[in-house]
């Protein structure tokens, strides 16, 4: 059995296009966590906002005078979203914590561990959430399963000479999404493969993040497959 595993799920596979409950992925994620609960000892899942997130911010944005106001409804959305995810794979063990010291708390106990959580603080990714509990377990590799099956060059959708890359040193990384020592801010609703400060930290730990998903989803018999295709970013 292997020891651990940190699973940064993107908010936008829980949805269709309707904003309605994507079943057919729930289903195929279920079948892997009852999967994975075999092969690991421990599995935290980090869900993110998604596309919810950036329809609901965009409307409650013309109202809100602070960008913190914004980052708060964000991080609500995520831990609604971990509370969904929580109750669809269900499993009475799975821990959701409301903070980061309690996430901290059930993550270096001893034993079996199912944590299922959204974000902590204001002005971080639900990314930077998962890389900081990678560190704290030692973990130097964190799973980005999302709506993207690899990381590209550019934007695939608008610029049609867009490639895939499969892999990727953190320091091209950030020259290829022009992440430059000023920029390290996180905006609410912000949409990059792998958020800016997660990315630093990671970088900066010698942790590597390994993105997979989108069509790759429908494509592959198991998540286990599709775990295994995509995007390998590392110092």
């Amino acid at each position: 059995m292997q020891d651990k595993i940190i699973l940064k799920l993107g908010g936008s596979l829980l949805y269709d296009l309707s904003l309605s409950l994507n079943l057919e992925f729930l289903n195929k994620f279920q079948a892997w966590f009852k999967e994975a609960k075999k092969d690991y000892s421990r599995i935290v899942i980090i869900v993110g906002g998604g596309k919810l997130s950036r329809h609901l911010v965009g409307q409650v944005r013309p109202f809100m005078s602070t960008e913190n106001s914004q980052h708060r409804v964000g991080m609500a959305i995520t831990n609604t979203n971990a509370e969904i995810l929580r109750s669809l794979l269900g499993e009475d063990s799975i821990m959701v914590p409301k903070t980061l010291g309690q996430a901290l708390e059930m993550v270096v106990d001893d034993g079996p561990k199912y944590v299922v959580t959204g974000g902590f603080k204001e002005g971080w990714s639900t990314d930077m959430d998962s890389v900081v509990l990678a560190h704290i377990l030692g973990i130097k590799k964190v799973h980005k399963l999302s709506n993207i099956d690899h990381i590209y060059t550019a934007d695939p959708s608008k610029d049609p000479t867009a490639t895939i890359i499969k892999d990727i040193t953190w320091e091209d990384y950030f020259r290829t999404f022009g992440l430059t020592a000023g920029n390290i801010t996180h905006r609410p609703g912000q949409n990059i493969p792998i958020g800016v400060l997660a990315a630093r930290f990671a970088s900066q730990k010698g942790i590597s993040f390994f993105v997979s998903g989108g069509s790759t989803i429908d494509e592959q018999p198991s998540l286990s497959s599709v775990l295994e295709s995509g995007t390998f970013v590392h110092p």
